[in-house]
């Protein structure tokens, strides 16, 4: 059982970490200040937000979105990272998961504060976000091309991937809903259910009952089956329901495959020596994620 008090404790300080990562100009650090990222990652921006959001935190959350929305690329992505000035600071390529992930964070602040206004302002470069993430669909099987991903590791992300794919689906169909409130045509609901419909279709894999992390074109499409905790992203982003067995095996192979028998907690994938990664450890961003597929179930029932 939950202990709900301690629960509580644990939200509340999490927060208080969240304000304390955020600069006066709204980016959110990926690190406390002084440690080893004194950077601005979008992918990891966004969930600050998606935190500030959560917690009712508009203002903090309107903050961060800003600082993003003010710094777009030409081509309509946000950088790999920023400086604390908000200058591009990028060194990878380009993620389109955290482009992906701006305009998520950017419709749950719409929804949730119904700040219309700030939709309509930032209409423009949200739409220049949009065509970027189309410009790099791949023709004939509506999955978008990313050059590396969540792992930030190309030899397993870059091609068609899960998280990055889950990303921008989920994204765009919140988008339409926005589009809506706004009374603006449009059709990002049609190509959320294009990318939904693909990627249900090419990424679930029979043979191993579990979604797929990548299909890597550049290898004439070979698959990448081993266990990764980003493909989990079916469940969590909701293109599925949580209850659906697809999603429930995909989550049972990731807890079996990559829990830590010694700390707890899920790892992002298998060791692999060799690999830059940032550490084997148990992430506690992923454990989570796994853990929304039982927490959801438990309280509907």
């Amino acid at each position: 059982m939950i202990n709900i008090e301690e629960a509580e404790k644990l939200y509340k300080k999490s927060i208080e970490v969240l304000k304390k990562s955020q600069l006066r100009n709204g980016g959110c650090l990926a690190t406390p200040r002084g440690e080893r990222y004194p950077y601005i990652y979008p992918r990891d921006h966004a969930f600050c937000v998606l935190g500030f959001i959560s917690a009712g935190m508009f203002k903090e959350a309107k903050k961060g979105l800003n600082f993003v929305l003010n710094e777009q690329l030409k081509s309509g992505a946000f950088p790999q990272r920023y400086d604390t000035k908000g200058r591009d600071a990028s060194y990878k390529p380009i993620q389109i998961d955290g482009t992906g992930l701006i305009i998520y964070s950017f419709c749950e602040y719409i929804k949730a504060s119904n700040d219309l206004e700030f939709a309509r302002k930032n209409w423009k470069v949200i739409e220049k976000a949009v065509r970027y993430i189309k410009k790099n669909t791949v023709h004939g099987r509506n999955l978008i091309f990313t050059p590396n991903s969540i792992h930030e590791f190309p030899p397993s992300e870059q091609g068609m991937e899960i998280w990055a794919n889950c990303v921008c689906c989920r994204a765009l169909k919140e988008l339409n809903e926005v589009a809506n409130l706004l009374n603006i045509e449009n059709n990002y609901g049609k190509i959320a259910k294009r990318i939904k419909k693909s990627i249900l279709k090419y990424m679930w894999n029979s043979r191993i009952e579990s979604f797929v992390k990548n299909i890597r074109i550049m290898e004439s499409s070979s698959v990448k089956v081993e266990v990764d905790a980003s493909q989990s992203a079916v469940g969590y982003f909701d293109l599925l329901p949580e209850s659906d067995l697809r999603v429930r095996k995909t989550v049972k192979r990731i807890e079996k495959d990559l829990w830590n028998k010694e700390l707890g907690g899920i790892c992002r994938y298998p060791k692999n020596e060799g690999r830059n990664n940032g550490g084997w450890g148990p992430w506690p961003h992923f454990t989570l994620m796994s853990a929304t597929s039982l927490t959801k179930e438990c309280m509907k029932k």
